[in-house]
């Protein structure tokens, strides 16, 4: 399975959309499960921490945990996207709604 023509890995680097996030040395990357594209991949997860922590919320500042994922200084931040079966659930078009995410 491919992601933007690029051989699927589990994770995919935010750098890869067509804007990086808005802060220098910032890392971001998107995990992408097994039963990707079926299933809409997770929310960022962000180095350094750019916000405070926050459960429950709406964006740009709320629904921010710790990353389980990837260890500590890392964030996640839960963002669903809209309607993911309507979309044609690629790689491209979900690296435009984090791209949409980081313009707000």
């Amino acid at each position: 399975m491919r992601l933007n023509n690029r051989l699927r890995t589990d994770r995919l680097p935010i750098r890869a959309a067509r804007r990086q996030i808005p802060r220098e040395g910032a890392d971001s990357w998107v995990r992408c499960g097994d039963d990707f594209p079926a299933n809409c991949p997770s929310g960022p997860h962000i180095k350094p921490e750019l916000l405070a922590l926050k459960n429950g919320g709406e964006h740009p500042d709320g629904s921010i945990q710790a990353s389980q994922q990837f260890g500590a200084g890392w964030q996640y931040w839960s963002r669903p996207f809209p309607n993911w079966n309507g979309s044609g659930r690629t790689g491209k078009v979900y690296m435009e709604h984090i791209d949409r995410l980081f313009d707000q």
